[in-house]
């Protein structure tokens, strides 16, 4: 029996979206830290970085799940739809955003910076959200077609019998 070759794209690339998530919420939790320690006591953790964590476990579960099934996987477009989808959620748009924020400022005067951030993070939410469930809808009908059984070819010309050559049609 020939062996399947593996494909790890889906561990490789939730990888590298975990680590670079997990180094941006450890740049969050230190720049959190350094203000609260010079103003008042701000708590680091809320409902906001909770949420974070559980995601980020999620997406270690896929990968784990992923490298379990590497030999399986027969859908590797709905892998990297999964994989690409989640890197533009979790990376590139806080990326996109936060440069923004930056140079928004040098443009806009208080309150239309206020403005814009809020319709900043408004369309954050409705982008970013929709391609984290796309993402793993994918990941589940990928992880569901990765089980089926591929069905043998079904002959569906019924058998002439033992004189079929020598008839005449």
């Amino acid at each position: 029996m020939e062996k399947r070759k593996a494909y790890t794209w889906g561990v490789w690339g939730l990888g590298i979206i975990v680590f670079i998530r997990l180094l941006l919420l450890l740049i969050l939790f230190n720049s959190v830290n350094k203000i609260s320690s010079y103003h008042a006591k701000i708590p680091a953790i809320n409902i906001f970085s909770l949420l974070e964590i559980v995601l980020l476990i999620v997406v270690v579960i896929e990968a784990m799940v992923y490298f379990v099934f590497r030999y399986r996987i027969q859908t590797g477009p709905l892998v990297l739809l999964h994989v690409w989808s989640l890197f533009f959620a979790m990376f590139l748009m806080p990326a996109i955003s936060l440069l923004l924020v930056m140079i928004l400022p040098i443009y806009f005067n208080r309150s239309e910076f206020t403005y814009a951030l809020i319709n900043l993070n408004k369309i954050r939410f409705y982008l970013g959200w929709p391609l984290i469930l796309a993402a793993h809808i994918a990941f589940a009908i990928a992880l569901v077609k990765s089980f089926k059984t591929k069905q043998a070819a079904v002959n569906t010309e019924e058998p002439g019998g033992i004189l079929e050559e020598f008839t005449t049609d």
